[in-house]
């Protein structure tokens, strides 16, 4: 399934030719909340200090 980007999404709605919906079993921000970005959470706790340091041996090698 292809997605779109909010920038299309909002053209898209903006000339009527899609409507923003909203559905009650899944209320705006909690599923997003308890699983996509909790799991970034988790990986940027286990990975970010070493995502951290290959950014700045990638910077050092450029400068």
């Amino acid at each position: 399934m292809t997605r779109l980007s909010p920038r299309h999404s909002n053209r898209l709605i903006t000339n009527g030719l899609t409507e923003r919906r909203s559905y009650a079993e899944a209320p705006l921000g909690q599923t997003f909340a308890d699983g996509p970005m909790r799991a970034l959470a988790e990986w940027i706790i286990r990975y970010g200090d070493e995502l951290f340091e290959a950014q700045e041996r990638t910077r050092s090698a450029y400068a």
